[in-house]
């Protein structure tokens, strides 16, 4: 199951385990998005962490490269980013992808086997009002690939295979969400203020 614990508390969760055939240009399957009831998406206000634990597998590898399978979007169709193969050299990477094209954002030496399936964690630090920063690890490589200070607000997170005759994996979904100090203190604020309402309301 996909678990996403958000700031106010509230848990989703969807099958954990997507084979599916490749497609070009695939839309992709969204996990989880702002139409779920409670999910707000993460914007520039959150402050806070966010890990993602994830493993993708490409069943079948086509000799000219797959695509990259874990996505991380807005509803503009931006892709703050997305993880899988990197169709370049054959091996996994991260990269950013929005209106400006393509940029690689971390290039692993763990390469692409087909069948083989390879665990990731990803912990993105987002700073409220500031640029975000992040990590990358990949089981297997003994490196922590650093993700650039970028923006990565997102309103869905997606499945997602492309080109013909791929067919790709990713199971054992996490997702947590821990807000700064500062962030709970607000949120047990605004609790404390419905509290004395609703006592008030009561006594009246």
């Amino acid at each position: 199951m996909l678990f996403v614990s958000y700031s106010y508390g509230l848990v989703f969760s969807i099958e954990n385990v997507f084979n599916k055939t490749g497609q070009s240009n695939d839309p992709g399957l969204i996990l989880l998005d702002n139409t779920t009831s409670g999910f707000k998406g993460i914007d520039d206000t959150f402050d806070g962490s966010i890990t993602f634990n994830f493993t993708i597998a490409y069943d079948i590898y086509p000799s000219g490269g797959a695509f990259s399978v874990f996505h991380l979007e807005t509803n503009a169709g931006i892709t703050p980013i997305a993880i899988g193969n990197n169709w370049e050299s054959g091996n996994w990477g991260g990269y950013r992808i929005d209106g400006n094209g393509t940029t690689n954002l971390v290039i692993g030496s763990t390469p692409v086997v087909e069948g083989q399936s390879q665990a990731f964690t990803m912990t993105i630090d987002y700073n409220a009002g500031a640029l975000d920063t992040g990590t990358l690890i990949i089981d297997g490589d003994p490196s922590i690939w650093g993700i650039p200070r970028l923006d990565y607000s997102f309103d869905m997170i997606k499945f997602r295979n492309g080109l013909d005759n791929t067919v790709s994996s990713m199971t054992n979904i996490s997702v947590s969400v821990v807000p700064e100090p500062a962030s709970y203190a607000l949120i047990f604020g605004s609790l404390a203020l419905v509290f004395v309402a609703l006592r008030r309301r009561f006594k009246a």
